[in-house]
């Protein structure tokens, strides 16, 4: 079952008001919904690179959660475990998301090595590797 962005767009565009007047939105949508359907047809690194760009465009768990999915697929389990925590994660939102990210979590987590990351004071950029990559997310961190 996919989850869609839209209710997640919804209210994300009402904190962030005119972020979205320029079609980033739409943009996002629409990377998406080439994703979902390249998912549908076994096209799993397609349907990754599209979510990555939705996601990128606007930051979504539950587009996490299927980014988390299509990494699962391609058996890059460390991937797919970072992803669904990052969507897991977070309070109140949906409660059915956070069930199915522990659920995931449960299946992937043997698979993987898991690191906690902890740093004092919390909220440092998490590097793995070369800084020039990019983060992979901030302290404290669970990484597969």
């Amino acid at each position: 079952m996919f989850r869609t962005i839209g209710l997640a767009v919804l209210s994300t565009s009402l904190v962030f008001g005119n972020a979205f007047a320029d079609g980033v939105a739409d943009e996002a949508d629409l990377q998406f919904g080439i994703g979902a359907t390249a998912y549908s047809k076994g096209d799993f690194t397609s349907a990754l690179e599209h979510f990555l760009a939705s996601n990128r465009l606007v930051p979504n768990r539950n587009v996490m959660f299927n980014i988390a999915r299509a990494y699962e697929q391609l058996q890059r389990y460390p991937d797919a475990y970072r992803y669904y925590v990052d969507a897991g994660r977070g309070e109140g939102g949906d409660s059915k998301l956070k069930a199915d990210s522990v659920e995931a979590l449960a299946r992937v987590a043997p698979k993987v090595a898991v690191i906690k990351v902890e740093t004092s004071p919390p909220g440092a950029t998490v590097y793995v590797d070369r800084k020039d990559l990019g983060s992979i997310g901030t302290s404290p961190a669970r990484l597969g």
